[in-house]
Formats: C-alpha cells, sequence, structure tokens
C-alpha cells in the first residue's frame, strides 16, 4: 500500500473494519495458506470476469 494514512473503506459501518489494513489482516487469519489467498484474490475473479 502507497502511502501512511490508513486507507479507508467506503462502505465501512461501527461493525466492520475501517481501514484497508484491517480487512488484509482479517484474509490473513481467514485463508492463511498462501494458495488460499491466491485462488481468493486471483483465481475467483479471474473466473467470474473472464480474464
Amino acid at each position: 500500500m502507497a502511502g501512511s494514512a490508513p486507507h479507508h473503506h467506503p462502505l465501512a459501518t461501527a461493525n466492520a473494519p475501517a481501514c484497508a489494513g484491517s480487512l488484509l489482516d482479517l484474509l490473513a487469519r481467514w485463508a492463511p495458506g498462501g494458495k488460499v489467498r491466491y485462488r481468493i484474490l486471483v483465481d475467483n475473479p479471474a473466473q467470474l470476469y473472464g480474464f
């Protein structure tokens, strides 16, 4: 991520993490393996959008 300021997610609520760093931390907890994260972040969008 560029810059030092937290990047807030536009749909953040009081019950959800407010910054991109927190969201990435959650992803690392939910999908601790590199293969799983790759499937979530690369393979799934590629299949969905056809690229």
